[in-house]
């Protein structure tokens, strides 16, 4: 059908003619997804950002009654991941088609590579245990030679979803294996030494401070060897800051901290509540209290903890020691 209306209609003067010839081609075969399909791909290509919308919120309500329309779906989730103001605008219609078929009945008709986007999609929505499940198998299925770019995709992202959770240990465990594939790979290594830091503050605050050193090195070495391969980057010298003052090593903190901000294009707030911590920690209480200023004045309005509540304590508690 799309060729078919691709070729009849694709002047623009008779696009609207091809709109109605598919609607009515759709009405007649209501319970057919092929046609459906064809028909919303026709639509996506040629139509405007309105267009798109109501059509595609028009499928998606026939998709809801019969499982063979899961076809759309990816479609559909490529728009809503990548459209912008139509993703958004989609977005209640393709979430209530998710919560009314179901995440695997939509999950079922995807790719691997789609149902990728589909745990990414999930997960920022607070789908946990069907996220978890999706990329439990994506990985399962992309375990083979020929599917190792997707391997190391869903390792990394798998990875980050558990690290979001606070499953430190399992998100560490699965940068381990994407680096066992690719050692090279330096946004895992990072990625693998911020849930090493966060198990060594575990670790320290249990009491274990053979483990938490441990980890602590470990992460040191995992993101120093990421900024030696990569050169001077904000990200991973802020990293390194937060690091640095979990060991209470609060030189290299500060240098840390002065390294992101000359790295960053503009000034940021954490790295001005990170230096003030070090500053602080070296007794330097006056420049700590400028640093947390600063901070607060460079702050989100929707600042959230914990820097919402420690940046003006501490911010007191230098102004106290100075009064």
């Amino acid at each position: 059908m799309l060729l078919t209306l691709t070729a009849k209609y694709g002047g623009s003067t008779e696009i609207n003619e091809a709109f109605d010839g598919g609607r009515k081609w759709v009405e007649k075969h209501p319970r057919i997804s092929s046609v459906i399909y064809e028909y919303f791909r026709f639509i996506e290509q040629k139509g405007t950002s309105v267009q798109i919308k109501n059509v595609t919120e028009e499928i998606l309500e026939k998709f809801r009654g019969f499982k063979e329309g899961n076809r759309i779906c990816p479609a559909v989730l490529r728009i809503t991941i990548e459209r912008g103001p139509l993703a958004t605008a989609l977005e209640p219609t393709f979430r209530s088609v998710v919560d009314t078929c179901g995440v695997e009945a939509v999950a079922s008709g995807l790719g691997y590579q789609t149902k990728l986007q589909f745990a990414q999609w999930l997960s920022a929505r607070g789908y946990e245990e069907q996220t978890e499940r999706i990329y439990k198998e994506i990985v399962t299925a992309s375990h083979d030679s020929s599917k190792r770019g997707l391997e190391l995709k869903a390792l990394y992202s798998y990875g980050g979803f558990m690290a979001t959770r606070h499953r430190f240990e399992e998100a560490a465990e699965l940068f381990r294996k994407l680096l066992n594939i690719r050692k090279g790979h330096l946004a895992a290594r990072v990625q693998l030494g911020k849930a090493l830091h966060m198990l060594g503050r575990a670790a320290r605050d249990e009491g274990r401070s053979g483990d938490a050193n441990k980890c602590f090195r470990d992460a040191e070495n995992e993101m120093l060897y990421a900024l030696d391969k990569t050169g001077t980057t904000h990200t991973i010298h802020a990293h390194l800051g937060w690091l640095y003052l979990s060991m209470e090593r609060h030189d290299d903190a500060l240098y840390a901290f002065d390294e992101a901000e000359r790295a960053q294009e503009g000034e940021y707030f954490a790295n001005h509540w990170g230096r003030g911590k070090a500053l602080m920690g070296l007794g330097r209480i006056g420049e700590a209290a400028v640093s947390f200023t600063k901070a607060m004045e460079l702050a989100p309005e929707d600042l959230r903890q914990p820097a919402s509540d420690e940046i003006p304590r501490l911010l007191k508690e230098c102004r106290d020691q100075l009064a």
